[in-house]
């Protein structure tokens, strides 16, 4: 008896392992229209690929190229049984105008989906365009629209100082003046607008995600001064007591800390003009003790501070572009950013992993909490640009 249990277990197992071989897809997908809105190939609209594996099923939005092309190898994220691949396309009456479906009964297997679609009725999407200001002349400039068959990542913005950039979050700093924009995107409706950055001072200063870690904290001095010919006089406060009047110092933590977590660096600037009078003071803190990621740096490290990038570009600023709310939050914590998230993770301030969640490349997330003591949090982002960190408030 204990014999043929055992087999059991063994062949059950061997089951198991098997069905660990994911089923993969091949998409080649072209999509045409003749619509009013738009002539000839439809680039990034919007193909609907479900993924349905037993008991479960998730749909992903792939988005054609230039060419109106869907061209790539898509795995499952299922490993435990049969299932199939399901794609839709959809028109301006968000009916479906082309579907096609491939069943899978063996682990690991290589399926296909083929088609040529005509798409008769292309809606335009009504894109339109938001503007915020941020720290007097840096402004976040987002795409959005009605109709969500458009990828708004080929949004266009063009601006009067001849610059232009591709996507659907930019963040472009000016000097001051008056500027004229314009976003533009195929398919889409046009959306403009003009500026006037009248500039303020502000103290600022950001984490280099990307090359900190390992007992160094990598910081950008973002402070920007109202006119560039006034002087800027910074103060640094560093949280064991030292502090610095450079704009680009180096400091180096003996001790093991512990250091305060409410603003341990503290940075003051005050602007002054030519004839010596003050014309603007502003403040910024931050608890920055955490590496890139996520673990609380309780020993003895380095932070460097540097000067930012003059040359703003997308690629620059794509991680910079998150926002998170609400602020505390209690039951759930929604998260909008301009980069594909691949998973996100809830460590506290040990570092120690509490809560994780797999996300499907989305932008637009909701993280539902499961209950924690309140406090201060570490939000661990996985992205398709990389890792990024975030302090969060539980209540």
């Amino acid at each position: 008896m204990k014999r043929k249990v055992l087999l059991s277990i063994i062949s059950l197992l061997s089951v198991s392992l098997t069905w660990a071989q994911p089923a993969q897809v091949q998409i080649n997908i072209h999509l045409s229209t003749n619509s009013s809105a738009i002539q000839g190939a439809l680039h990034g609209y919007k193909v609907l690929l479900w993924d349905v594996g037993p008991g479960s099923g998730a749909g992903s939005g792939l988005y054609t190229d230039a060419n109106g092309d869907v061209n790539m190898l898509f795995t499952s994220r299922y490993t435990n049984g049969p299932g199939h691949f399901r794609f839709e396309v959809r028109d301006c009456q968000n009916q479906v105008v082309a579907t096609q479906r491939v069943d899978y009964t063996t682990p690991g297997a290589q399926l296909v989906l083929t088609d040529s679609v005509f798409v008769p009725c292309v809606d335009p999407c009504n894109a339109s365009a938001r503007l915020t200001g941020n720290n007097g002349n840096r402004y976040q400039f987002y795409a959005f629209s009605g109709f969500q068959n458009w990828d708004m990542n080929n949004a266009r913005w063009d601006f009067s100082d001849g610059t232009s950039y591709t996507g659907e979050w930019i963040t472009k700093q000016f000097p001051l003046g008056t500027y004229s924009w314009k976003m533009t995107h195929q398919g889409c409706a046009v959306d403009s607008g003009s500026i006037n950055v009248t500039g303020t001072c502000y103290a600022d200063f950001s984490v280099d995600t990307a090359t900190s870690g390992n007992g160094v904290i990598n910081i950008f001095n973002n402070s920007v001064a109202t006119s560039a010919g006034n002087t800027l006089y910074h103060l640094w406060h560093f949280g064991d007591g030292t502090t610095s009047t450079l704009p680009f110092p180096q400091h180096q933590y003996s001790g093991n800390g512990p250091y305060p977590l409410i603003y341990p660096i503290y940075l003051s600037i005050t602007e002054v003009d030519f004839q010596g009078d003050t014309i603007c003071q502003s403040w910024h803190g931050d608890s920055l003790f955490i590496d890139s990621t996520g673990n609380l740096l309780k020993t003895g490290f380095t932070i460097n501070i540097m000067a930012p990038n003059n040359s703003v570009s997308l690629t620059d600023d794509q991680a910079l572009v998150f926002a998170m709310f609400p602020q505390p939050a209690s039951e759930a914590i929604r998260i909008e950013t301009n980069v594909k998230i691949r998973y996100a993770e809830l460590v506290d301030l040990n570092g120690r992993l509490l809560q994780d969640w797999p996300l499907d490349d989305d932008k637009y997330v909701e993280l539902l909490l499961e209950k924690q003591p309140p406090g201060m949090y570490v939000l661990r982002i996985h992205s398709d640009q990389g890792i990024s960190t975030h302090k969060c408030l539980i209540k």
